[in-house]
């Protein structure tokens, strides 16, 4: 939440001089001062009805609007709270602090490249505020935009060198940029001002081994007195301590770390297994009528739009790794994790909800006119990417929305990358994935999932078997040309020398795979959970039970 002071006069607001306040100019300040104090203190009912009469008697004022933004943003009304934003910098076009405002709105929505452009008006205007500065150079490296953010970090810290949040983002822009070396140097600055910082301590556990083979495993150990027990922090803490006495071998304290930090998350995580058979369900349920009116093989591309290549899989998988590849090409690019997919079918549903899918979408996904559907993905791909080439989807969440991916956009390529089913699920249960994935930290649960996942994606390939290449990760590690030559006839592109090393390829990674897929594809990661097999053994047993593993 912004916490900028009050200006001492609304001149541009009220289009007025400082020498002749505007009328009411009193009541105004005082009107957005309670405002600014229901926001604070979470009354968001009581800051909405203060911010709205604001806005009726005093509409060209532009704080007004940002003001009733926030009110409504907090409320999750995200419509209007885009659409008082929006207003907001109209008419107050040169405060970074509504474009950033703006650019979260956006975001909220799934809207990237207006996201994108927002928090870019918002980098060129003057900002002293460090952590609002420190804001729009995160969404410009969320978005790609690395290179652009690392001044506005060094502009931060020159104004602050005391703040360890903007050495942790400013670290994160780096390794984006594979500046590994310059990444650890600003997260250990983090930890020197913060010695309790979590994420600091996992960011540099996930560079894994530093050149004098050090591991703080003992840094570690003494920071968790200063984090609250069965806190997300702690959780963090102990995902880094497990990283760090796995990549040493030592695998029995790991897993104890690991088992800690997972029994925290699940109890925060809260996975409702119920709704999430009921997804599954649903997606069987609609899906024929579908399947029998889509294409049976992959029509030509429009000449005005970029190709989309979905690459689909469970977290954990492989598909950073395939994204990769396919990135090698100089027609190919990354759009990673992209949200637009599944807000188009959203908004010609006239859904508003922060879920990715949920059992309103599922039931209601054959009122859909895929035609729409599909022009307007496409409008958004011109926007960000331009009119031609190749562009990768790698959103696993789309996964659900095969049938419809394939309807709407009969020249898609979709890619599923399937890795074997154990080292997946340990994978899962062995990172860090915040709320995104609720199941990922109960073995149960992961293995629960994987199962109806696998179920879902079996029924897509036989159904659509010319519009899907399945990509085993197992052979992609083994012959890595062989493999990447199937993939690139499969997308349509023509070969190139190299395409097979993810090294040539020097375009951003922001995901969790980020470090390991600037390395040369190996087979390390093929049987993972065996050093714990004896920790890992009940989610085996429910994939054996499955017919998904053998027991052997």
């Amino acid at each position: 939440m912004l916490r900028r002071p009050l200006p001492d006069f609304f001149v541009t607001a009220m289009n007025t001089t400082v020498s002749a306040p505007p009328p009411n100019f009193l009541r105004i300040q005082r009107e957005l001062r309670r405002a600014r104090a229901y926001l604070d203190a979470s009354n968001i009912a009581a800051a909405s009805a203060v911010t709205e009469s604001v806005t009726q008697q005093f509409p060209q004022l532009g704080l007004g609007w940002f003001y009733r933004s926030l009110a409504e943003a907090a409320d999750s009304r995200l419509v209007a709270a885009l659409a008082s934003a929006e207003q907001a910098a109209v008419l107050e076009p040169n405060r970074p602090e509504i474009h950033a405002h703006l650019a979260r709105c956006y975001l909220l929505r799934g809207d990237a490249q207006p996201a994108l452009l927002a928090a870019r008006k918002a980098a060129a205007l003057p900002i002293d505020e460090v952590a609002l500065i420190d804001r729009v150079a995160s969404v410009l490296t969320q978005f790609g935009d690395a290179a652009a953010a690392l001044p506005l970090f060094e502009r931060a810290i020159a104004i602050d060198p005391s703040n360890p949040i903007v050495f942790y983002n400013f670290g994160s822009a780096l390794r984006a940029l594979d500046r590994r070396d310059e990444a650890l140097a600003q997260f250990e600055r983090a930890l020197e001002l913060a010695p309790g910082f979590a994420l600091a301590h996992c960011a540099i556990a996930e560079l894994g081994h530093r050149p004098d083979g050090h591991h703080h495993v003992e840094r570690i150990e003494a920071a968790r007195p200063l984090l609250a027990e069965s806190t997300e922090p702690m959780a963090i803490l102990d995902f880094a301590l497990f990283k760090e006495l796995d990549q040493a071998g030592q695998h029995g304290p790991a897993a104890n770390a690991l088992e800690r930090a997972n029994h925290i998350m699940q109890a925060i995580a809260r996975v409702d297994s119920d709704r999430e058979a009921e997804l599954f369900s649903g997606l069987e349920h609609h899906a024929e009528t579908l399947f029998a009116a889509i294409a049976a093989e992959a029509a030509a591309a429009p000449t005005d739009t970029p190709v989309p290549i979905f690459v689909l899989g469970m977290p954990r998988s492989g598909t950073t790794l395939v994204e990769r590849l396919l990135g090698n090409h100089p027609d190919v690019r990354l759009g990673g994790e992209m949200q637009d997919f599944n807000v188009c079918i959203k908004r010609e549903l006239g859904i508003e909800t922060g879920a990715f899918i949920d059992p309103q979408i599922v039931a209601r996904i054959g009122e859909a006119d895929w035609q729409r559907v599909g022009d307007a993905y496409r409008g958004r791909l011109r926007e960000r990417f331009g009119n031609d080439g190749y562009v990768t989807d790698k959103m696993s969440g789309n996964s659900f929305y095969v049938h419809a991916i394939a309807a709407a956009l009969p020249e898609a390529r979709i890619v599923h990358v399937v890795r074997d089913p154990l080292d997946t699920c340990f994978g899962i249960w062995s990172d860090l994935f915040g709320a995104t994935y609720p199941y990922a930290y109960d073995q149960d649960s992961i293995a629960a999932h994987y199962i109806r996942y696998a179920n879902w994606m079996r029924r897509c390939e036989s159904a659509l078997p010319k519009r899907i290449l399945s990509l085993r990760y197992e052979q992609l590690v083994s012959v890595p040309g062989l493999v990447t030559r199937a993939l690139y006839r499969f997308c349509g592109l023509n070969w190139i020398e190299g395409a097979e090393d993810p090294t040539n390829n020097a375009k951003i990674v922001a995901t969790a795979s980020a470090v390991l897929v600037r390395e040369r594809i190996h087979g390390r990661g093929v049987g993972s959970w065996q050093p714990y097999a004896e920790h890992v053994a009940a989610m085996r047993e429910k994939l054996i039970e499955a017919g998904l593993i053998s027991r052997d």
